[in-house]
């Protein structure tokens, strides 16, 4: 699926620390960029309401025609949003997606002291 991802924004309490987009996919204009930042934590925030009944949090999922959007909470309050052409099919297995996504960023995370990730 990595092939498909369009874009991926990285978020911590309404502030970007990084964004992607792959070549000739328009990055949104910053008001648009915010207003992406803000709805990936709230749908995050809307979920965790709901984790002394059903769990932890691993994965939200937004399927629009021309797009699938996945949120997912990463290190502490550090949110990953990325979204992928066309639709992720039923059959893919979402505790290795966000195991390898959560996997990815603790490593580069760890491999940056001081990064943007490990400060709180």
């Amino acid at each position: 699926m990595h092939e498909k991802i369009v874009g991926a924004i990285l978020v911590r309490k309404g502030n970007l620390l990084a964004a992607f987009a792959k070549p000739k996919v328009p990055m949104p204009q910053k008001d648009k960029l915010t207003e992406l930042i803000v709805q990936a934590e709230l749908v995050l925030s809307i979920s965790r309401r709901n984790t002394s009944i059903f769990g932890e949090v691993k994965v939200v999922s937004v399927q629009h025609s021309i797009l699938t959007i996945f949120v997912l909470p990463v290190i502490g309050d550090v949110a990953l949003a990325f979204a992928i052409h066309g639709s992720a099919g039923v059959d893919y297995d979402y505790e290795e997606l966000t195991g390898r996504v959560n996997k990815f960023v603790s490593d580069r995370a760890s491999s940056a002291n001081g990064s943007a990730l490990n400060k709180h």
